[in-house]
């Protein structure tokens, strides 16, 4: 079976300093960007939490069975990371009106929980995607091989960097389970859930391979002929395979036809499946904050603030090799 592309190419293979993340939940802490305005009315609750050590998926059950809804009326923008402090919005289907008394709503053994920040209504239900941005504060430990100070690093981490899906995405057996669904989706039916979860994780790591070969060639962040740019920027698109004529044409289109020339069954089956073809951009330039260098602790504290859909690991992973115990 093939296996997915990672993060680091031909171009990328260059001496790193190494460095470890997520030692402890409080080292990846992420904000969620969605800014509100209150509504007034309305029968969707927005609820702003924040979980420690738990997944999405897990915190959006966990409020359809406290709410005794369907899972289908919750909502939220974007999945965060589990071995982390995050912050984002739900929202919840209550016809009735109602609330709910901010403060502590769970608490795990193993130091799980989650916290209610504020609340308010909307008239529609929160969508995939619809954030903003999300807003890093990261902790690098036991950093080694790092010659620079605090003013060069910042400087070469403003540089864009690939816009890979990170290994959040593909998890231990995520892309293994997806392939094997879709080869036998016929004969093994699965929750709508289920199905697109599989469906995104197959094309997150078919996009992987069309970035890897641009990459590759050196063109990832500057467009070929025939490339489609991203909304308000110079960056050029991949496609997110689906259904749909393909918006390149030239040589940008002629690479992507290459790139996922051994991986026409997984394309025909999307299609098949009646997705939607995308586009994503290739490259992602972060927006800094602060980087702060202690060389007695050896550890880097960064703050910086990425679009939706980007990875943070994906990110650092362009200047470290990075360590992570919880994989």
């Amino acid at each position: 079976m093939k296996s997915p592309s990672g993060a680091r190419t031909a171009e990328a293979a260059k001496p790193f300093a190494k460095a470890m993340i997520k030692s402890s939940p409080e080292d990846w802490i992420v904000h969620e960007q969605l800014p509100l305005d209150p509504s007034p009315e309305g029968e969707h609750l927005f609820l702003q939490i924040e979980k420690r050590e738990l997944s999405t998926a897990f915190v959006a059950q966990w409020l359809a069975d406290y709410f005794s809804i369907a899972l289908m009326d919750v909502g939220y923008a974007g999945l965060k990371d589990k071995h982390a402090v995050t912050r984002q919005w739900f929202s919840i289907r209550l016809p009735s009106a109602g609330g709910i008394a901010l403060g502590s709503l769970y608490e795990g053994d193993g130091g799980e929980r989650i916290t209610l920040f504020d609340q308010q209504w909307r008239l529609a239900k929160l969508r995939r995607g619809e954030h903003r941005a999300n807003r890093f504060q990261i902790r690098l430990r036991e950093v080694t091989g790092l010659s620079a100070t605090a003013l060069a690093l910042e400087a070469a981490i403003t540089e864009p960097f690939p816009n890979y899906f990170g290994p959040q995405r593909f998890g231990r057996e995520n892309l293994d389970r997806a392939l094997n669904w879709l080869k036998n989706r016929r004969r093994r039916r699965v929750a709508k859930s289920v199905r697109g979860w599989h469906l995104s994780v197959i094309r997150s790591w078919l996009f992987n391979e069309i970035l890897r070969v641009r990459e590759e060639a050196g063109c990832w962040k500057s467009a070929l002929a025939g490339d489609v740019l991203n909304d308000g920027d110079d960056v050029p698109t991949g496609s997110l395979w689906g259904r749909g004529r393909s918006p390149l044409s030239g040589e940008a289109l002629v690479m992507e036809t290459r790139a996922l020339a051994s991986f026409a069954s997984e394309c025909d089956a999307l299609e098949q499946a009646g997705v939607k073809r995308g586009l994503r951009p290739l490259a992602i330039k972060p927006r800094i904050d602060t980087v702060e260098v202690c060389p007695a602790g050896g550890d880097i504290r960064l703050a910086f603030e990425l679009p939706p859909g980007a990875y943070a690991t994906s990110f650092l992973a362009q200047h470290f090799d990075l360590t992570e115990p919880s994989r």
